[in-house]
């Protein structure tokens, strides 16, 4: 038996000189061009000295923290933050939690109760104004999870 043969396929014309015109309409260049010749958009820039100051915003948000874990971050340093607010919540009315701005300030105890960190009751609200630092909270006293919840407005100081 004989082997099949393929048939032979004609692919595409030789004589095409589509790829000869392409290239006449496109310039290579090895390098970028310097800022000054590169093309001007269409859009008009603004300088970032020009641009308009940021509104305050408003950060918020809440997380149910487990007496079992270690420090949790809720929120990084910020120098335009206006005020914090902290609000703990819990089922156990006898429950705090623990608030620092670095987390081995309450990762013994004894930095809990000689004033390295600071302790929020469960029920409570605690306004934090002036601190822009970052938030660091711990559960480690509670007897039950506990409800953290915050807001902390930020913006320019101009406005």
């Amino acid at each position: 038996m004989s082997e099949p043969t393929a048939p032979m396929l004609f692919a595409g014309n030789p004589e095409d000189d589509d790829g000869i015109v392409i290239d006449s309409l496109v310039q290579e260049m090895d390098t970028t061009p310097a800022p000054d010749q590169m093309p001007v958009e269409s859009g008009q820039t603004v300088p970032v000295s020009e641009r308009p100051k940021t509104t305050t915003l408003m950060y918020s948000g809440y997380t149910l923290l487990p007496n079992t874990f270690d420090p949790v971050q809720i929120l990084t340093a910020d120098p335009n933050r206006k005020a914090l607010i902290i609000r703990a919540t819990s089922s156990t009315v006898t429950d705090s939690i623990r608030i620092a701005d670095d987390p081995g300030k309450m990762m013994e105890p004894t930095g809990a109760l000689n004033g390295m960190s600071g302790r929020l009751p469960v029920g409570n609200d605690e306004n934090f104004t002036g601190h822009t630092g970052p938030v660091w909270v711990s559960a480690k006293d509670a007897a039950a999870s506990v409800l953290i919840s915050w807001w902390a407005p930020t913006g320019d100081d101009d406005k």
